[in-house]
């Protein structure tokens, strides 16, 4: 009986320290996990919040009543952020019209310093933001186009709202007179701008031939034809060579007229505006009107 008693009671000391051994061996790693902090977690990375809610300049339509409020996602159906550290390209988001939250653009990166590029625009394909100093566009096409560049310090979670700044110019032709049946395109060949932009001066930065062409609409024809091209401006350089050619059907020139020195530069539209397809001589453009309507300002030439 003693031996039994004895032996119960030898097992259940047993089978306590055996417990006690699990329960402390259970437990150290949880009392040791300090050494998770040698590798990189979440908590050393901050939440950045972009914001492309507003724009400097109302657009070029005519018709569309905007405010300097009114968000950038009624101007562009494209948006791209770049985002740079001592050169290198560490982040690169592009959205379209069709994304959630379109205009919302978010990041976590860890503490630096870091320059931000931004680019809205309505093309056919996103912006190629190689650098902050040389971002192009598909096909080198070009259309009203916002940007915005800045330098900033990571160090806290932070929600940044862009305002966003006009990067091109416009030359506008309108015509005056009718347009014939036979013409079925308008090409607009130019030299003097670019269609590779430089966020960090805001101007152009390649010597660009530009090629466009635009459809004849049918409402255009009876006359007050309206087509616009874009460009970007060169810092220095403010002047363009423009050859505006009506084609027909299988791409042969019906007329053509050529505009020396036209004055360029960001945000602002160049409008020439007369007969195109009367045979008369175009008037030299030695006199213009100029005018400005709230953020964005226009000259126009007679021809």
């Amino acid at each position: 009986m003693y031996c039994t008693m004895m032996k119960n009671l030898n097992c259940t000391k047993l089978i306590v320290a055996l417990f006690a051994l699990c329960f402390v061996a259970c437990e150290k790693p949880v009392l040791n996990d300090d050494s998770s902090q040698e590798n990189p977690t979440s908590e050393d990375l901050y939440h950045l919040t972009f914001r492309m809610s507003h724009y400097e300049q109302i657009p070029f339509e005519e018709g569309l009543k905007l405010s300097r409020s009114t968000n950038i996602t009624k101007m562009c159906t494209r948006i791209s952020l770049a985002i740079f550290k001592e050169g290198t390209k560490v982040k690169s988001i592009h959205q379209s019209q069709k994304d959630t939250n379109f205009g919302v653009i978010e990041a976590n990166l860890p503490v630096g310093s870091y320059q931000i590029v931004a680019i809205a625009h309505s093309g056919d394909g996103s912006a190629t933001i190689t650098s902050p100093e040389a971002i192009s566009f598909p096909k080198n096409k070009l259309t009203d186009t916002f940007y915005y560049f800045q330098n900033i310090t990571v160090g806290e979670n932070k929600t940044y709202d862009l305002e966003m700044k006009r990067a091109v110019a416009m030359f506008r032709l309108i015509t005056t007179d009718k347009i014939p049946d036979a013409v079925q395109k308008i090409k607009f060949y130019y030299t003097g701008g670019s269609s590779t932009f430089n966020a960090v001066t805001g101007y152009g930065c390649k010597n660009s031939r530009q090629t466009e062409e635009r459809s004849i609409a049918k409402e255009q024809r009876s006359g007050q034809g309206t087509f616009d091209v874009f460009t970007f401006p060169h810092e220095k350089a403010n002047a363009l060579k423009m050859t505006v050619s009506a084609l027909n059907a299988t791409g042969d020139v019906i007329t053509k007229h050529e505009f020396l020195e036209v004055p360029v530069k960001p945000n602002q539209i160049t409008q020439y505006k007369g007969a195109f397809f009367q045979n008369t001589s175009s008037m030299e453009a030695n006199h213009f009107t100029f005018f400005v309507n709230e953020q964005w300002t226009q000259q126009e030439y007679p021809y």
